[in-house]
């Protein structure tokens, strides 16, 4: 025989056993409808629906008295709306003089904010965000950079290129195309770091080289892949189908030519097979080193159109040439590099006669 553990008795008074805690309620029988073994059931909160309410075949709950209908009664409550009992009023929102809410309350009302202004106390558009700054950006922070200790190349660099087209000019060895390949992320600043649209290019990689397309002055590209599975690399590395990445080589003139490996290529059809990888996708910050080098007529046509249709998208397209007349009309800016300084110069003459005398005179190096 089972032994069943009952709640202890505690003796209250004479002659009268209380439990600590009530009685736990008892099922009812199975089969059993209406008030079981456990007593009525326990009245639903809220308002109380009356018999005609219930759902049909089952009995409905016995009116009460105090409300209406049948309601359950109860006294007025705080929160009430005066005159309907039952349900409780919207929480009042509107500022008070010693603070609170700035929210104002439903429906409109006396502390409703008139459409089209700010609630009151709020904090104007744009604050508590940081400032709107150009998002397609290259920034130089303090870069410094040498291939030989104590023979610097460039030594702190402070430069931000916005978009439109840049030419960086000087003369041979001045650091030009060092410049281009620390904001390629090619090369690592000693010193310094560089950012692209706010993300560091070393500790920030993938976020900073998505929208970077780099063309060097020479192509280092895998020997012995072919050009096809170059391109569906970078396709990969893009997110991009592979199908752009054909798209890019009809556009350079290498359709034909997907099959073969690269050092079965020209020189010329190198810089083209880079230049494909550089058009897929949508680059918006564009880095050309001496991009018509090598390139015939034709070739050359298509870079430039390439760069027209880049500077009409927003992008950031930085170039280094020493044949600047093809870029004369389309440069927005210019920037020198001189003893491992960096001189920008912001405008540009509008006349075509001067701005080429000036870009020719910043080519050369020569004092302006």
């Amino acid at each position: 025989m089972a032994v069943v553990p009952l709640a202890p008795v505690v003796r209250r008074g004479k002659g009268r056993l209380r439990r600590p805690f009530p009685r736990a309620p008892r099922p009812a029988p199975p089969g059993a409808r209406g008030l079981g073994a456990a007593g009525p059931p326990a009245p639903p909160r809220g308002r109380g629906v009356g018999p005609a309410a219930g759902a049909p075949g089952r009995r409905g709950h016995a009116p009460c008295s105090g409300t209406p209908g049948g309601g359950i009664g109860r006294g007025p409550r705080r929160g009430d709306a005066p005159g309907r009992p039952g349900r409780p009023r919207p929480l009042d929102l509107r500022p008070r003089p010693g603070g609170g809410s700035v929210r104002p309350p439903r429906g409109g009302g006396a502390g409703a904010a008139p459409e089209g202004e700010p609630l009151a106390g709020a904090s104007p558009p744009g604050r508590g965000r940081s400032p709107v700054l150009e998002r397609v950006v290259i920034r130089f922070y303090g870069a410094a950079f040498s291939y030989q200790p104590g023979e610097p190349v460039l030594a702190g660099v402070d430069l931000e290129i916005r978009p439109g087209l840049t030419l960086l000019l000087g003369r041979n060895g001045c650091g030009k195309s060092t410049l281009l390949k620390l904001a390629a992320g090619v090369e690592r600043p000693e010193a310094g770091r560089v950012e692209i649209d706010g993300h560091d290019l070393w500790t920030d990689e993938v976020a900073a080289r998505r929208t970077l397309a780099y063309v060097p002055e020479q192509p280092d590209l895998t020997p012995y892949a072919t050009v096809r599975e170059i391109l569906d690399l970078v396709c990969r590395l893009r997110g991009e189908p592979r199908e752009r990445g054909r798209e890019a080589l009809t556009a350079v003139g290498l359709d034909g030519l997907a099959h073969r490996s690269v050092r079965e290529l020209s020189m010329g059809q190198r810089r083209r097979a880079v230049l494909a990888a550089a058009l897929v996708g949508t680059p918006r910050h564009v880095l050309l080193d001496e991009p018509l080098e090598a390139m015939d007529r034709g070739a050359r046509e298509d870079v430039l159109a390439w760069i027209d249709r880049l500077l009409a998208a927003g992008a950031v397209v930085v170039v280094v040439s020493h044949e600047i007349e093809p870029f004369v009309a389309k440069a927005d800016r210019a920037i020198t590099v001189r003893d491992g300084k960096c001189v920008e110069i912001g405008v540009l003459p509008q006349e075509a006669g001067e701005r080429l005398a000036l870009l020719d005179r910043l080519a050369r190096s020569e004092a302006l």
